[in-house]
């Protein structure tokens, strides 16, 4: 049975329902799964009727927004209880940061641009066309005529991520696992410095992460065979994602984040330790 435990609907910002992955899954013959929204667990009602009808399985997860000391990371957290209150409160607090930020960007740009920000408030971006409210909002209005041409203007006009509060990882990993749940680290080969890996992989440890996501789709065969050692190495657990966002972020720099890409069966990895 393979596994993929890094996918996103459009209760974030991928662009396929619930019922959509889990029909994509069937279709990959993916057997087990997790979507790991950004800072939400809002599809999980949805997803424990369709897994449990169609039965694939299913492993709670979530992607929090962190720092690790001056670092911006993503964790993934597994096996949690989807109604603690601690983790519901650090997970509305990192989305309502993580929306200030995105919002900053178009209340800035008024001052430059014919904006009605009574209009951007007003806005509902399209669920199925994934992304996020500002840039979606950019487009709608012709401001941008495609995503990269945002990236300039966020950079010109944002805060900073480490400007906004967001929890450090030992706070984020401690609140996860008071929730029942494991805290692993998210695509390491796209946060840690390559100069300093292992380094910085003790530092994840020592701030409480418990698993790596050792198969990734831009982690070359080096990098993930060195994650996994780690992993057996330290007791930790061992995960594979695609990070599928559907249409959104499809392809990124010639690196395909799709369900299929990374073909893991789970007796590669760990996770009958963790989760019986």
């Amino acid at each position: 049975m393979h596994a993929d435990l890094h996918l996103h609907t459009n209760y974030s910002d991928g662009t396929l329902t619930p019922a959509e992955m889990v029909q994509k899954a069937i279709h990959n013959k993916i057997g087990m799964i997790s979507i790991c929204d950004h800072n939400t667990v809002a599809a999980y009602p949805e997803l424990t009727t369709l897994c449990s009808s169609s039965g694939v399985k299913l492993l709670t997860g979530v992607e929090v927004d962190c720092f690790m000391g001056g670092k911006y990371v993503h964790l993934l957290g597994y096996g949690f209880d989807l109604q603690n209150p601690g983790l519901l409160a650090m997970l509305a607090d990192c989305s309502n940061k993580m929306q200030y930020m995105n919002d900053a960007v178009i209340i800035n740009m008024a001052k430059d641009y014919s904006i009605d920000l009574n209009e951007y408030a007003a806005y509902v971006s399209p669920p199925e066309i994934g992304g996020y409210k500002n840039s979606n909002f950019l487009l709608h209005k012709g401001i941008i005529g495609s995503i990269p041409e945002y990236f300039p203007l966020c950079d010109k006009y944002g805060v900073t991520l480490g400007s906004i509060g967001l929890p450090q990882l030992d706070h984020a990993c401690s609140v996860i696992k008071s929730a029942g749940g494991i805290p692993v680290l998210a695509h390491p080969c796209s946060k840690l410095d390559p100069h300093n890996f292992a380094a910085e992989l003790q530092i994840a440890v020592a701030s409480g992460v418990m698993g790596l996501e050792c198969y990734y789709p831009e982690q070359d065969e080096t990098t993930t065979e060195l994650c996994v050692d780690f992993c057996r190495n330290n007791s930790l657990l061992i995960t594979a994602g695609s990070d599928d966002h559907g249409e959104f972020n499809k392809i990124i720099d010639g690196v395909v984040y799709q369900m299929g890409e990374v073909m893991v069966d789970v007796n590669s990895l760990n996770l009958q330790k963790w989760f019986a």
